[in-house]
């Protein structure tokens, strides 16, 4: 479902293109404003439904009324005001394991670096993530003597390990480079056996309730705590300044006078 006319046509155009007509179908309606169709809610066949729209929360009802129990609902959302509003309304409509993970698009830079594989030489400070020329010029003169030195036992040579190897790394970028966005589980929970849709939203609502009655007691808690903690002591702070300047104090010079000379020495 697509509320926008020509996104609706062009992606209709797209699933006959790529021969998934007999699977998919696309069709011009606003969801947020007149739901889902009442033939969809009445059938209660749906699996999932995905949301992606500016309001998710004006469709959770909707949504509820075509998924078959235990199905489940997605909501993608980039701002976490869209997904407060949008886990108020599963709760009151039935839906339980709510669940909201963050997207983060981060980019990997992949290239070929050469590595010390000689662990002393690592924990010596000597590793380097990009090693210059005339580092690996030395490593490799220090390979080849290693290679001369290399014991023989039975008549077989060791088999030998060089000092430089040359590898394909990928290091992610600890900067985001794409805006964040957030998708929103939630699974239809069949209703317990003589309750109805009434005294389910009764329940939701003592839930969340009981939920701002804990908040506020814990805001007034911590309130309490910081107006009955003790205030720091001038007088300590005094005290400290003093000892401070008595610990940088410069030692007394002593001067020594002698008669027969008329000089002064430290």
């Amino acid at each position: 479902f697509e509320f926008n006319q020509s996104r609706a046509d062009a992606a209709r155009e797209e699933i006959d293109e790529n021969g998934l007509k007999e699977y998919c179908t696309v069709t011009h309606r606003d969801i947020e404003t007149n739901g889902f169709p009442k033939n969809l809610e009445t059938a209660k066949i749906a699996d999932a439904v995905f949301l992606d729209l500016p309001g998710p929360h004006k469709c959770v009802e909707s949504s509820a009324n075509c998924l078959k129990e235990d199905g489940v609902l997605c909501s993608f959302s980039p701002c976490v005001e869209q997904v407060q509003r949008t886990c108020v309304e599963m709760q009151k409509f039935g839906f339980v394991d709510v669940k909201t993970v963050e997207m983060l698009g981060r980019e990997f830079d992949v290239n070929e670096r050469k590595f010390f594989t000689d662990i002393e030489k690592a924990s010596t400070g000597k590793f380097s993530r990009n090693l210059s020329e005339r580092d690996t010029k030395s490593v490799k003169e220090e390979t080849k003597k290693a290679k001369k030195g290399l014991n023989t036992k039975g008549g077989e040579e060791e088999e030998s390990v060089a000092l430089v190897s040359q590898r394909v790394s990928a290091v992610p970028r600890f900067q985001g480079q794409t805006h964040t966005g957030y998708l929103t589980f939630a699974r239809l929970a069949p209703l317990p056996e003589g309750w109805t849709k009434a005294s389910w939203n009764e329940r939701a609502e003592m839930k969340r309730e009981a939920g701002k009655e804990i908040l506020r007691a814990k805001v007034e808690r911590d309130e309490g705590r910081k107006k009955d903690a003790p205030a720091p002591s001038n007088s300590t702070g005094k005290k400290r300044k003093q000892e401070d300047v008595a610990a940088v104090a410069p030692m007394p010079t002593k001067v020594h006078h002698h008669a027969d000379e008329d000089e002064y020495s430290d």
